[in-house]
């Protein structure tokens, strides 16, 4: 029986474009779930290759999460890194504030930053894997030239990427199926009204 490819889902907000639908996990399709596992590029969303949901300077809504980007990106990088890796491998979304600052991808992107000073190439992998799930338009000269000018701004755009993912997988997993895109959300069946039986009369 072949599976149906799934489909973008609606915002949970107004202030988001697009809210990517959450990708199934390894267990539906026979991949084991180990974190050593490589994760493996699939795209979620289908139809026209699109435009990224926020701009590349939109980083004003986080000052917090720009700073530590412009101070320390390797902490940055792990943090959106791992995210990213929970919803390839696991299709599950990792809590707001919970990812790792010092995790591997962190580690090794601080080696690197320090030894060569060609941290911004694990941006640089990054964004076409981010392009690539989710249908973006875009080349590899543009990724690069992106992550070498600000990597500040460039991770902050991949990190506001993958929460609209994280968002839709937290909706979806607490509240219920979500409509698709211009359309009202489907009704949930209601249950019939129950009464107590009628009192006795004395």
């Amino acid at each position: 029986m072949s599976s149906a490819a799934p489909q973008p889902e609606a915002g949970v907000s107004h202030q988001q474009q697009q809210l990517y639908a959450a990708a199934p996990p390894p267990a539906a399709l026979g991949q084991p779930t180990a974190y050593s596992q490589q994760p493996q590029q699939q795209q979620l969303y289908n139809g026209q290759p699109k435009e990224w949901s926020t701009g590349l300077c939109s980083c004003g809504g986080d000052c917090g999460e720009f700073c530590v980007s412009c101070w320390c990106p390797c902490i940055g990088y792990s943090k959106y890194k791992t995210r990213l890796e929970s919803l390839q491998l696991n299709g599950t979304a990792i809590p707001p504030g919970e990812a790792p600052a010092c995790g591997p991808p962190g580690v090794l992107y601080l080696a690197v930053h320090c030894l060569t000073g060609f941290g911004f190439i694990f941006d640089l992998m990054a964004r076409t894997e981010i392009r690539t799930r989710y249908n973006i338009r875009g080349n590899a000269l543009g990724d690069c030239c992106t992550a070498y000018c600000c990597i500040p701004c460039t991770q902050g755009q991949h990190s506001r990427e993958i929460r609209l993912e994280e968002e839709s997988v937290r909706a979806r997993t607490h509240g219920g199926p979500l409509a698709a895109p211009g359309q009202a959300a489907p009704m949930q069946p209601q249950q019939p009204m129950q009464y107590p039986p009628p009192s006795k009369a004395a």
